[in-house]
């Protein structure tokens, strides 16, 4: 029993957030989708229009490559505005977060969380935390995750399997704000 006990605690391992606070992060995103992902927005939307002026084919080439590499650095700024802080969080929360980044990423997530019972402070501190957990997983790997709170401290459990390897353990407890 013991042995298996320590092969248990063996493979759990705590979940430890980013230095960086919420809030922050938070910022950080409205910075860059306000800032050069509406640009580069702009950018698409002005190529588009000049594609269709453009008479010559090699020309017409030319502004075609140029809108495919221009949504290629959009995507890319959203991805890093999503890692900064998934804008799913602050319209729906938690749970639909979660599951938007496990969508992106590839991952088969089962999710137990309550309905009710955390504040949205420390929702979105233990959404963070979970999502910077996730972004590490490789894709098709199977993730479930088990979120308990009470007035002052909330619990998460991560269990993940790789296709290729076996289980792993994850925890984390979390202050009330």
């Amino acid at each position: 029993m013991i042995g298996l006990l320590r092969g248990l605690l063996g493979r759990t391992r705590r979940l430890r957030p980013l230095g960086c606070d919420a809030e922050l992060r938070r910022e950080f995103e409205r910075v860059l989708h306000d800032g050069p992902a509406l640009r580069v927005s702009a950018l698409a939307l002005e190529l588009g229009l000049i594609a269709v002026a453009v008479t010559d084919p090699r020309a017409r080439e030319r502004v075609d490559a140029a809108q495919g590499t221009v949504r290629r650095v959009l995507d890319e700024l959203r991805d890093v505005g999503d890692a900064l802080y998934p804008s799913v969080l602050t319209s729906a929360g938690l749970e639909p977060a979660l599951r938007a980044v496990a969508e992106r990423r590839g991952l088969a997530l089962a999710l137990d969380v309550p309905p009710a019972g955390i504040d949205a402070a420390t929702g979105s501190r233990v959404c963070l935390l979970l999502t910077d957990h996730l972004r590490t997983l490789r894709p098709e790997t199977s993730v479930t995750v088990r979120v308990r709170g009470g007035r002052r401290l909330v619990r998460v459990h991560v269990s993940d399997e790789r296709p290729d390897g076996g289980p792993r353990h994850h925890w984390a407890v979390l202050r009330c704000a």
